[in-house]
């Protein structure tokens, strides 16, 4: 009797498994007018250590991220990425919790359907009339932590990498993005997408998982506060990106990250000779689920 039931799973288990396997041909598919919604968490714990006096901290955030597709141009199209409803709270040690909303200027990038970056402008600029706030900056950075999945041109079969060079701001080198078909897996098409042209309602979306890494270097002055404290920051982010990507829709539907951020720091203040050494370790994970999705 066993070895009758284990001949039968073998031979199910076995063909859907080589099907599964199959090489698959990683794009997105996005229509010129189409809008998908992102709804976001941000939770994350570290420390902060000043002249030698370390404190824990806690920082915890919401967000909905909307890109609206463009028009086609040359090998690419254009896409329009915003945050909205972004809100962002940080606690160090025993001191009043800081919260703050901020809406970062639009993200307009050229990507090809690969997820390839010919160009981009936006969330990099200042904002006229932003608050000088720590938390700005830092609300700025979660954005930066949206999708930069980039595919191969070709199919790609389980266990494959590849990798992609992302231009990273004030660094004169690439970081170099590495990534992985892990597998296959189903994804729960959500009671707010029903009607949608990916699936309705308790229907299931095949996805592909995929595995990102990459160390990004930090360097750079912040813009000086109020009373004039220049503040200087270098270190590093490691990101650790699972993506499920809806392969036969051509859209992400799914993105978690896990942030190691580490971040050494000096505050010139006024008229005070030497500067004040800080540093900042926070391991943070970031999820994005897809939400809706028009026309």
């Amino acid at each position: 009797m066993k070895a009758i039931c284990a001949a039968i799973i073998a031979a199910v288990a076995v063909p859907a498994l080589a099907a599964a396997q199959q090489p698959v041909l990683l794009q997105f598919n996005h229509q010129e007018g189409q809008v998908l919604r992102y709804r976001g968490q941000l939770t994350g714990t570290g420390h902060m250590t000043i002249e030698g006096q370390s404190q824990p901290l806690v920082v915890k955030g919401q967000f909905v991220l909307v890109q609206k597709v463009g028009a086609q141009k040359g090998d690419g199209y254009e896409l329009t990425t915003t945050l909205e409803d972004a809100r962002l709270s940080f606690r160090v040690g025993a001191e009043p919790e800081q919260s703050t909303s901020v809406t970062p200027p639009p993200l307009v990038q050229m990507i090809t359907k690969s997820g390839r970056v010919l160009s981009e402008k936006g969330w990099a600029q200042s904002e006229p009339g932003a608050e000088k706030s720590p938390l700005h900056g830092t609300l700025k950075w979660l954005a930066a932590q949206m999708p930069r999945a980039g595919f191969p041109e070709t199919e790609v079969q389980v266990n494959q990498t590849w990798t992609q060079d992302l231009t990273v701001p004030q660094s004169k080198e690439p970081a170099r993005q590495v990534s992985t078909l892990k597998g296959f897996e189903k994804w729960p098409v959500r009671p707010t997408l029903k009607g949608r042209p990916h699936g309705p309602e308790g229907k299931e979306l095949d996805c592909a998982n995929v595995a990102t890494a990459v160390t990004l270097p930090i360097e750079q002055w912040l813009p000086p506060d109020p009373i004039g404290t220049k503040v200087h920051i270098k270190g590093r982010q490691q990101l650790d990106t699972t993506l499920l990507f809806a392969h036969e829709k051509g859209l992400i539907a799914r993105q978690q990250t896990t942030v190691v951020l580490h971040v050494d720091s000096e505050a010139h203040l006024r008229d005070v000779k030497e500067p004040v050494h800080a540093t900042m370790d926070v391991t943070a994970k970031v999820n994005m689920e897809l939400e809706t999705a028009r026309p």
